[in-house]
């Protein structure tokens, strides 16, 4: 599988955004935050964004509504049901070929002994960068994302 047969396959599948950092770009980073020490195999990390809807931050910013908005379509329901349904979906495709997908939503839990940062791996697979408020800033949505990670043997070229 080619990465642009990937990045059509999964904007498919609901992703709006996709990348793809290949070992060369995190190959050298602490174990603790290094996707190999997850998946020793791992050739490349599959960054899969969505984003979150510009009225989802309406009640946010007018003061009106908080929880039924942002915290449900921005956070709560973005990342434990649409996001995770893409990141699902592109995981199975690429086992479909023969090779192993690790979905992961958020990089790890909290605690673990491995920590895998969405934002620089976003950042790896040439998506976007983090801005200084922290938030990780795209030119198609600014600050209105979302992103999940497959971790793959399978080798793409970088984007």
């Amino acid at each position: 599988m080619k990465t642009s047969e990937l990045k059509k396959l999964a904007r498919e599948a609901g992703a709006d955004l996709v990348g793809v950092a290949p070992a060369s770009r995190w190959a050298d980073w602490p174990a603790a935050r290094n996707p190999a020490t997850l998946q020793p195999r791992c050739r490349a990390v599959i960054v899969v964004g969505r984003r979150i809807l510009r009225g989802a931050f309406r009640g946010v910013e007018e003061g009106t509504s908080f929880g039924s908005t942002y915290n449900m379509f921005g956070a709560t329901w973005m990342e434990h049901n649409f996001l995770t349904r893409t990141i699902h979906q592109v995981a199975a495709l690429v086992e479909g070929t023969g090779h192993e997908a690790v979905p992961l939503t958020g990089g790890t839990t909290s605690g673990a002994p491995v920590q895998l940062d969405c934002k620089a791996l976003a950042h790896a697979a040439g998506l976007g960068s983090v801005g200084k408020g922290g938030f990780f800033l795209t030119r198609a949505y600014g600050h209105r994302q979302r992103f999940g990670l497959i971790l793959t043997d399978l080798e793409f070229d970088a984007t």
